[in-house]
């Protein structure tokens, strides 16, 4: 926030450094509740002797050591830290989410997603990638993780978690999909990573990346694979 006429409320605007003040106390006095910026920064003496309502010691020293100069002709205003001209703009909000990614997630903000929409294929086999590199694919795993899904075990075999590379690569009734494709060699197998796994096998002319979808979707019934692996094969 930027200080003008300091009329913003001192408990529910972000002015402070340690967030909005009013969250960081268990109950604001009455008589403090409708205080504004410039009501208690320019109380003479200590600013947090015009409170009756106690504040956590750090505060306390943030409160009384903070100085500046209210102008009457201009509007307190609301800035976006995140962005030097302090306008949020779509680009900003969105790095600064992905800043907040947990370190081992922040791996996936070095990839480039050009090789995705390049590749020969319908859009929604595109878009069922990028999911998949994201991990953002509606498993049992994921659901299960949000408190949707009661378990994450796969419901085809029973023996592990599904996640997206059990599902489409590693499970039992998986496996001999890929089998029948071609795909016999332990490289293909060696691969945890989404990302690196279709990537390395995007362009490969057994099935491609439309058979990774469609392995996806299809393979909770025994029919429609080997359905799928007619019309494919």
């Amino acid at each position: 926030m930027r200080a003008g006429s300091g009329s913003f409320s001192f408990w529910f605007s972000n002015w402070c450094p340690q967030s909005f003040l009013g969250s960081l106390v268990p109950i604001i006095d009455i008589h403090d509740i409708h205080l504004t910026i410039k009501d208690v920064i320019t109380f003479n003496g200590e600013h947090t002797q015009a409170l009756y309502t106690t504040l956590p010691h750090p505060v306390v020293d943030t409160v009384n050591s903070f100085h500046t100069n209210f102008n009457a002709n201009v509007n307190d205003v609301l800035i976006w830290s995140h962005n030097k001209n302090g306008v949020y703009s779509t680009r900003s909000g969105c790095s600064w989410l992905l800043s907040l990614m947990e370190p081992a997630n922040t791996i996936i903000l070095n990839y480039s997603w050009s090789w995705i929409w390049k590749l020969q294929v319908p859009e929604k086999y595109k878009f069922f990638i990028w999911l998949a590199c994201h991990d953002a694919v509606p498993t049992l795993s994921l659901l299960h993780h949000r408190h949707i899904a009661v378990s994450d075990t796969c419901g085809r075999c029973g023996e592990e978690e599904e996640s997206f590379m059990h599902c489409v690569r590693n499970c039992r009734i998986s496996a001999p999909i890929w089998q029948k494709f071609g795909f016999s060699d332990i490289e293909f197998y060696t691969s945890i990573c989404a990302h690196d796994w279709i990537k390395g096998n995007a362009r490969d002319p057994r099935v491609g990346t439309k058979g990774v979808s469609q392995v996806y979707h299809l393979s909770f019934d025994d029919n429609k694979v080997l359905k799928i692996i007619n019309w494919i094969c």
